[in-house]
């Protein structure tokens, strides 16, 4: 097994659901002799049913990445993006973001032109790494409408995003 992942929720009331996931998973697989750099992170959500079309969600989430020293420049694609790196190619700082997100969701009983009900959902999300001193934020925000989930069915979305490079 490369890593685990558990889930756990509890209906606080009939319209709220506590949520928490955990997972530990492998990064890259070393040698035998090394240690392997590991991302773990705990999630905590919080899924409300307000009324029947509307409906809301928000969670914080806690990740880190030990032992990224192993995530060199020749273990890792794309090597002349993203994070901040020593000239041997290490990775200069330490990833353990702090991750709060949330959304909103307004389900139309019909609409012209697309099956069933249809969801109208508005989310966005921030994300820090107190593990850098600079480039160490990120965040999304977007608009979907529909959701592809069926035969004929179809979605809408538009994500405005930025990430910086040692926010993850």
């Amino acid at each position: 097994p490369e890593g685990l992942a558990v889930q756990y929720s509890r209906n606080v009331t009939a319209e709220q659901t506590v949520r928490v996931n955990a997972a530990q998973f492998i990064l890259d697989e070393l040698a035998a002799t090394s240690n392997d750099p590991m991302f773990s992170g705990v999630q905590v959500r919080l899924d409300s049913a307000w009324s029947k079309s509307w409906s809301s969600t928000a969670g914080i989430t806690y990740v880190a990445v030990s032992d990224a020293a192993g995530l060199t420049n020749t273990n890792v694609p794309d090597v002349h993006k993203g994070n901040t790196r020593t000239a041997g190619g290490v990775l200069l700082h330490n990833y353990h973001p702090f991750v709060i997100d949330a959304g909103v969701t307004k389900t139309l009983q019909a609409f012209p032109g697309y099956p069933g009900a249809s969801p109208i959902r508005a989310a966005a999300d921030y994300m820090t790494n107190s593990g850098a001193d600079t480039s160490n934020d990120a965040y999304y925000a977007g608009v979907f409408f529909g959701k592809a989930a069926k035969r004929g069915s179809w979605e809408f979305k538009y994500r405005y995003r930025v990430i910086e490079a040692d926010a993850w």
